[in-house]
């Protein structure tokens, strides 16, 4: 790292099959070169599930959440379907909904349609 140069945040490094938001900004601070990197978007990495009890049980696709919810003694109150959502890349857990809404906003399509994701986003269309 050379003397007078300040980096901020993490480096993150250049992939091509990694989208990101253009926000990396240079500026000039009392002769101090500031630079700012790029932001990654937030997607959806795998399926999971928010438990009652706060837990969080992740699985590559939600039928393994609930087989593993079931070996942990969790009850029928697994399936309810407003606790089944996603793990994204900032890892935050985020409804079916969300999922989709952020899969659209990195410009992701539907694994399994090769189409655009609707309303709902299913661990079928990550992988």
């Amino acid at each position: 790292m050379k003397v007078g140069r300040i980096l901020f945040g993490p480096d993150i490094p250049q992939n091509k099959d990694i989208k990101t938001l253009d926000a990396t900004r240079s500026r000039r601070v009392s002769n101090i070169q500031v630079n700012i990197p790029k932001v990654q978007l937030e997607v959806c990495i795998c399926a999971a599930m928010l438990m009652d009890d706060g837990y969080i049980i992740r699985g590559h696709r939600h039928v393994a959440c609930l087989m593993t919810a079931g070996n942990m003694g969790y009850g029928r109150q697994v399936l309810r379907s407003e606790q089944q959502g996603f793990v994204t890349s900032r890892n935050r857990f985020v409804d079916r909904m969300e999922g989709a809404r952020l899969q659209n906003a990195a410009g992701l399509v539907s694994a399994d349609t090769k189409q655009s994701i609707k309303d709902m986003l299913f661990s079928e269309d990550l992988y």
